[in-house]
């Protein structure tokens, strides 16, 4: 005759079994390991280009005040191709410069042009935030990133104004170009939010004009002729800290000579910097970034 086993005791079979198991798989003790937001960002260029995240990339991580009040437990950067001295022309569907969002949950989102902030905004905005200056502010926050070439500095969030339109709010506040080697300019925006937070329009006026970048200048530091010589030296004395990255690109593959030339020019750029940051400091925002 056949018994029917109890409840207790298939229970106490199938406990056991599980731990036979796992003690036959090591592995299934482990948790799956997190993903770091940069590694999302990754495996997420990876499923939109096909390509390997290249090391000639830039990403620059946005924190601000603004941000972690509207998108809580979000993280966002800047994503940057070169563009200076030649530029590394990005795989579709990417531009030269991105903003990434990663959300609490993993959820990646790639934005390459600033027509879809509204969109982003209205669906990831947190429920609970409707303070229309916050939401400016946050926005004004990562709007410039559409802008950058990896040598603008802006003052971000300046000439804030919010009143009410009837039920509505109308915020304004621009991204101002620090003036610097010639470059000068400013993005204007204006949000009509919604009583809950909602952005019901938007619109942008961009103003951005670009001022010295590094293009062959290092490589005429020896040039024989002398206006040649100047006028590299000037270029490069005018971007400062900026043409950093260039320098170091350009020395590694220059002769003995030149590497000497470019770390005494390196020298009279700090010393001017300094020079400069002694006489005037900074009042404005500081730029994000």
């Amino acid at each position: 005759m056949l018994k029917v086993a109890s409840t207790a005791m298939v229970c106490s079979i199938l406990c056991a079994a599980l731990v036979l198991a796992e003690a036959a798989d090591p592995a299934a003790k482990r948790p799956r390991p997190q993903l770091t937001p940069e590694q999302r960002i990754e495996r997420e260029l990876r499923r939109l280009t096909g390509q390997n995240f290249d090391g000639n990339l830039t990403l620059v991580p946005i924190t601000t005040d603004a941000l972690t009040a509207t998108f809580p437990h979000y993280v966002f950067y800047n994503l940057r191709y070169p563009v200076w001295p030649l530029e590394l022309v990005p795989p579709r569907p990417l531009s030269s410069s991105n903003l990434i969002a990663v959300s609490p949950h993993g959820f990646v989102s790639v934005l390459t042009k600033p027509d879809v902030m509204q969109t982003f905004f209205n669906a990831n905005r947190h429920r609970a935030q409707t303070d229309p200056q916050t939401i400016l502010l946050s926005w004004l926050d990562l709007t410039w990133i559409f802008s950058e070439d990896g040598f603008f500095q802006f003052s971000v969030g300046q000439a804030i104004d919010v009143k009410p339109q009837g039920s509505d709010w109308i915020a304004s506040g621009k991204d101002l170009v620090q003036p610097r080697g010639g470059d000068e300019g400013e993005i204007d925006v204006t949000l009509t939010i919604a009583p809950r937070g909602r952005i019901i329009s938007a619109d942008e006026t961009r103003n951005i004009h670009t001022g010295i970048r590094p293009i062959c200048q290092a490589t005429k530091l020896l040039d024989p002729d002398p206006i040649v010589r100047k006028m590299a030296e000037q270029c490069l004395l005018v971007m400062g800290s900026r043409a950093k990255p260039y320098l170091d690109a350009q020395r590694a593959k220059a002769s003995p000579e030149l590497q000497k030339a470019i770390d005494a020019i390196w020298l009279r750029m700090q010393e001017r910097e300094r020079t400069i940051h002694s006489i005037s400091k900074p009042t404005t925002r500081p730029a994000t970034q």
